[in-house]
């Protein structure tokens, strides 16, 4: 059996770098905070937050004596671990005898505080108001921001939310954003959703109403569809809409707005309007979701209508130029850098990610001369002074693993402030199988790939522990004085799990901020530990670290320090980002916690 792979790293790395060290946050098995002696049992690994300070927010479960109960575990106002919910407990801001039925999935963590959605159960409460949004307060405490039944703010008397359920609430550093639905006085199928997020001081406030006028368009012209906001770690929202009204056609009725300079809703983009960086004539025909950066810039897909376009070039990805200014990044039917003469841009991979210094990293399918299904694939980012640089492409040989093992699928990356890559890969080849098929690569530039984890990877923790890598799913990092910070979840074919930090060593210069990872289909799976193979890799050790301890403090985490106990080998690092693949929750009866 092959050790750990994420020493290993490409042949040009300096053989003498710092390794890769992890630890863990919290461990199946460790006392869980807030609860009467409960312990962990299970980490959903589709249900893990980071923010840029580092903080950890999760969806986990306990053993309560007679059957496992889910939680929301975050940071607290101190930066410690916390609960902030726990099924069967109070809810916050509902009667007595009102409790947590259901946590749902994907909590969210900003600067502010975590955000959740849940069900409730108990006094008072019926199928019209038994769910919710919680999240911080000024101080940090967890409150209940928005309720089913509960009047909806910046709407007439008698306005109430009905439903908060499709879609999950939003963190930033100001506050909570969310999509909801109306019911009341007046509401009618025109107007009967909108999205809250903070206003300028922090208060909850509404953003847009379907039935409002839409800014950035003619007087008539109003939002007919909300589509759920993305926010950035200041407060800025930023969505997608379909418009009705005068003069409103298939052609013109979908458009983005987000902040402008001055931090107001504006039109950034709207179906219709000329795509920047074609030819004359051709137009805007409709949108992916945007993504927004602190910057207050967008990315997104788009698709096109108008004079010589057809189903080979009618789709391309837009982001900001230097100047902040929308401009085309890459159009499918272009010439696609890095490959043969003749090879082009096809479809891609659901959004682009961007940074804070504007930059866009994507993954796409390849159409062309010599591409079968075995190479179609390829990631692209800046590098240098290149907007759109090939990092890694289908069927070559996997970095760090040699001959007879490639590379067979990709999904879109991570992106750093710096340009570097985060990738989650799935592998093909010589004794390559369901359970040792996917790997986590790192890269500074196309040249610099590092493998840092795959399934498989035999691990051993401090405590003697050991255990095979069954499945991992990447969270996100952050930069620290030590280097970038990655969160994870990692699974044992022995049943335990944990969420886990690995530290790829570089100089805190280079590491600016968090960054986005979509995920690349994920599979359920459990927890972690490390061992290798003498050629590609190194012996690790994982150190035990209780829950409480907060993760970004420096003497803490020196005390802490992850040690190779081999000879070190070949090394890199990686930015900010957040990978989530849904799973489903079991439907338990709710324990009733005294």
């Amino acid at each position: 059996m092959l050790g750990i792979a994420l020493l290993s790293g490409a042949s040009i790395e300096s053989a003498d770098a710092a390794p890769v060290t992890f630890e863990a946050f919290v461990l199946e098995g460790d006392p869980a905070p807030g609860t009467p002696g409960f312990f962990f049992v299970d980490f959903a690994p589709c249900c893990v937050d980071l923010n840029e300070a580092g903080e950890i927010a999760f969806r986990g479960s306990v053993w309560a004596g007679v059957a496992p109960v889910g939680g929301i575990w975050g940071p607290d106002a101190s930066g410690n671990l916390a609960l902030l919910a726990l099924e069967g407990s109070a809810a916050p801001g509902t009667p007595a005898g009102a409790y947590f039925s259901i946590l749902y999935v994907l909590p969210d963590v900003g600067g502010a505080g975590t955000a959740f959605k849940g069900s409730v159960a108990g006094t008072d409460v019926t199928q019209d108001n038994d769910t919710g949004i919680w999240g911080p307060d000024a101080n940090g405490d967890v409150v209940l921001l928005a309720r089913e039944g509960s009047p909806a703010p910046g709407t007439p008397a008698g306005g109430n939310v009905a439903d908060v359920s499709p879609h999950n609430p939003l963190a930033s550093d100001s506050g909570t954003a969310f999509w909801g639905a109306l019911a009341g006085p007046g509401v009618d199928s025109s107007n009967s959703a909108g999205i809250w997020g903070p206003d300028s001081n922090g208060n909850l406030a509404l953003v847009a109403r379907e039935g409002d006028p839409a800014p950035g368009t003619p007087a008539g012209v109003n939002f007919f569809i909300l589509h759920p906001p993305v926010l950035h770690d200041v407060s800025d929202t930023s969505y997608a809409a379909a418009l009705t009204g005068p003069a409103v056609t298939a052609s013109n009725r979908n458009g983005i707005w987000g902040p402008d300079a001055n931090g107001d809703l504006a039109l950034m983009v709207r179906s219709g309007n000329p795509a920047p960086g074609t030819p004359a004539g051709v137009r805007f025909s409709g949108f992916e979701f945007p993504v927004l950066n602190n910057a207050g810039e967008i990315a997104f897909v788009g698709h096109l209508t108008g004079p010589g376009v057809t189903d080979a070039n009618d789709t391309g990805i837009w982001g900001p130029d230097a100047h902040g200014n929308l401009a085309l990044v890459v159009r499918s039917g272009d010439p696609a850098p890095g490959t043969a003469a003749g090879v082009n841009f096809g479809s891609f991979f659901n959004n682009p990610v961007l940074n804070d210094a504007g930059e866009t990293a994507f993954g796409a399918y390849l159409t062309g001369a010599g591409v079968t299904s075995s190479n179609d694939q390829g990631i692209w980012g800046p590098h240098g002074a290149g907007r759109c640089v090939l990092f890694l492409r289908k069927g070559e040989v996997a970095p760090g693993l040699g001959p007879g093992i490639s590379l067979s699928s990709m999904g879109a990356p991570g992106l750093n402030e710096s340009g570097d890559l985060l990738m989650v890969l799935l592998l093909d080849g010589a004794d390559v199988t369901g359970a040792n098929d996917r790997a986590v690569y790192f890269a500074t530039d196309p040249g610099d790939v590092m493998l840092l984890l795959r399934e498989g990877d035999f691990f051993e923790s401090a405590s003697g522990d050991m255990g095979t890598v069954r499945g991992f799913a990447v969270h996100g990092g952050y930069a620290s004085e030590r280097g970038f910070r990655i969160a994870l979840n990692v699974d044992f074919d022995g049943g335990s799990e944990g969420i886990f930090f690995a530290t790829v060593p570089e100089p805190s210069s280079a590491w600016p901020a968090l960054l986005g990872l979509a995920a690349l289909g994920s599979r359920r799976r459990r927890d972690l530990c490390v061992l290798p193979d003498p050629v590609l890799r190194s012996r690790v050790s994982v150190v035990r670290q209780l829950p409480v301890v907060r993760r970004e403090n420096p003497q803490a985490v020196r005390d802490r320090a992850v040690l190779a106990e081999e000879p070190p080998p070949r090394c890199v690092r990686e930015g900010g980002m957040s990978l989530h693949a849904d799973v489903a929750v079991p439907d338990l009866p709710p324990v009733k916690l005294a």
